[in-house]
């Protein structure tokens, strides 16, 4: 809610509206990519969300970093850093999803494998 209240008191020039929905569009994105992962159906979706969350999470940053650079925003170094730590948890997240996935994948593989060579009993009759 901060984001939303920091850019609707924005005063209206063409470089603060163009940034700030910039802004507005990538943090709203990381709360809805970010419920959307909490509600996915398989690991592939949840994999699929986090790497849009961080994707979005890392312009979030760049948006804000460029922001309080240029004077349209006040340094405010707690919110810039808790939107970095914020993009580290979700790349964390993202990397050992990924791991997990690839484990999966491998031994799923591994089980196929055998499966095909080895028919159950029950198909014999």
């Amino acid at each position: 809610m901060a984001i939303i209240h920091l850019v609707k008191d924005l005063a209206y020039r063409i470089d603060t509206s163009v940034m700030g929905r910039q802004l507005l569009r990538s943090v709203t994105s990381v709360t809805a990519n970010y419920r959307a992962a909490l509600r996915a159906r398989s690991k592939a979706e949840f994999y699929a969300k986090l790497c849009i969350i961080v994707e979005e999470m890392d312009e979030t940053n760049f948006w804000m970093a460029i922001m309080t650079k240029s004077g349209t925003i006040t340094s405010d170094i707690a919110a810039l850093e808790k939107s970095d730590e914020l993009l580290k948890i979700f790349s964390s997240s993202k990397k050992t999803v990924r791991l997990r996935l690839q484990a999966q994948a491998k031994s799923s593989n591994h089980q196929i494998n055998k499966s095909s060579i080895v028919m159950p009993g029950w198909w014999n009759w």
